[in-house]
């Protein structure tokens, strides 16, 4: 909100960047008179007086930016930019001084770290009810699924929904964020992460970049027009990846996710991932494409 009035008596340019979008269409479980709507409302109030005067939007992907460009047209001039969130491999192999992953002794672990949000909850039920699935048709082994940081008020949590399908012996959630460098230690010694997404084809691939680089092996399940179906199929690491659509019927989405999973946990199964494109999308570069296009604007 200080950008124009920063502009103005100053005499600069100023940009936006959207991490996350301001406006957004509500789940069903939002509508209401509840604090999402009055955010969402105050969003839609302020949206369009922060953008008076800017000189250049940014955003995290191609999704976030689209409503931005149909709400002002006036904007059709205005230079857009979209880059990850980018990683740094350094950050990857930091070790945490006397840090032990919570982890169960003599169980295989395989790890979620992020967040359980409206628009990735259908796929969350879905893959527990795969899971369960999996269960009922054939005992699974000595192994455990870790959930850190799911926690959500306005959602069903994910250990009650793993304890309803009976998966208490299968799935452990720890609902609190934990800090950043202790999730890559606990991802480094897990067997596998998980990159769950949305609904939505414009979910971004951030937490990817971070499993990808980190954990031993990666199964993911969102949109299959994401990037980060781009990102996995450029390196050459779909083996454990369920493509979702909204013309796939949910038989169709359990059948394919039981067999993934299946390989997953499977330790004979290889997998091996080619990272030499994740450069592209790394910290050193995102910063380089900023600020090219943040000086053509100034120029």
């Amino acid at each position: 909100m200080m950008g124009r009035g920063l502009s103005k008596a100053y005499n600069v340019s100023f940009g936006m960047d959207y991490r996350d979008p301001w406006v957004y269409q509500l789940a069903d479980h939002q509508k209401g008179v509840n604090r999402a709507m009055v955010t969402l409302l105050l969003a839609r109030f302020l949206e369009p007086l922060a953008l008076r005067r800017v000189a250049l939007v940014s955003g995290v992907s191609e999704g976030y930016l689209e409503g931005v460009k149909r709400r002002y047209k006036q904007l059709k001039n205005t230079p857009f930019l979209t880059f990850q969130m980018g990683f740094s491999k350094r950050d990857h192999s930091i070790r945490v001084p006397d840090y032990s992953p919570p982890f169960e002794r003599d169980k295989r672990t395989y790890v979620y770290a992020g967040a359980h949000w409206s628009m990735g909850a259908p796929l969350f039920s879905l893959w527990l009810q795969a899971l369960a699935q999996l269960n009922n048709n054939s005992s699974l082994p000595n192994i455990e699924f870790l959930f850190i940081g799911t926690g959500n008020p306005e959602l069903p949590g994910i250990q009650e929904q793993a304890d309803q399908l009976g998966l208490n012996r299968l799935v452990r959630e720890i609902p609190h964020r934990i800090p950043y460098l202790q999730v890559q230690q606990i991802l480094r010694e897990s067997d596998g992460a998980m990159v769950i997404g949305s609904v939505e084809p414009h979910y971004s691939a951030s937490k990817l970049f971070q499993c990808l680089i980190t954990a031993p092996r990666v199964f993911g399940f969102f949109h299959q027009d994401s990037e980060g179906s781009d990102i996995l199929n450029q390196c050459q690491a779909k083996d454990f990846f369920v493509p979702y659509h909204s013309d796939l019927t949910e038989e169709e989405l359990m059948v394919n996710l039981s067999v993934k999973i299946s390989s997953f946990i499977d330790p004979s199964h290889e997998w091996i991932a080619d990272l030499e494109p994740l450069e592209e999308h790394s910290t050193e570069n995102n910063a380089r494409k900023f600020l090219q296009e943040v000086e053509r604007v100034i120029a």
